[in-house]
């Protein structure tokens, strides 16, 4: 008879992952935003067929990504997102009809609306601590921050790409 042994210390359970996620210039860049297309609480919305779509590219990308993280962990998605100010409960929707689910969704809360850097810190002092996390975002300050924690993305001319996640788990 053998014992199990997990990382995190806990039988049968997986070790926690976060993943930090903003939105806009992860999920879809302005370069794909064709015209019928109008910004909606943060997600591109069509407006022929009442739909929100993301860069068919970045939802690879990302679907990769969870499918990925979430057969060695638990995984936590944290909306960092500025649009989790509106709409929050639409733009989940969105993500269970479109995108793979992680494990577990937080939506940050709009104690620091603007500042993501102290909305990704909060998380981490009091969930994350010493667990593994990765932050997907566009902000240059939040790649200086937490440099090899992030895959900084563009919301110009550069969302989440194949190539940003095969770079990211070929590194882990």
């Amino acid at each position: 008879m053998s014992a199990e042994i997990c990382e995190d210390g806990v039988a049968g359970k997986k070790p926690e992952f976060y993943l930090f996620l903003d939105i806009d210039g992860v999920l879809w860049d302005i370069k794909h935003k064709p015209l019928n297309l109008a910004i909606m609480g943060g997600l591109l919305y069509n407006l022929k067929s009442n739909r929100y779509m993301v860069n068919e590219g970045s939802r690879e990308a990302y679907n990769r990504l969870l499918s990925t993280l979430n057969e060695k962990y638990h995984t936590n998605l944290i909306i960092t997102s500025s649009w989790r100010m509106t709409g929050s409960q639409l733009t989940i929707m969105f993500y269970k009809e479109k995108l793979i689910l992680p494990d577990t969704i937080y939506v940050a809360k709009k104690k620091f609306p603007l500042d993501r850097n102290k909305v990704i810190n909060a998380y981490l002092d009091r969930l994350v601590k010493d667990r593994d996390y990765l932050i997907l975002d566009d902000r240059p300050s939040v790649k200086r921050a937490f440099r090899d924690k992030t895959i900084k993305t563009s919301i110009w001319n550069h969302a989440l790409s194949r190539d940003d996640v095969d770079e990211y788990l070929t590194g882990k």
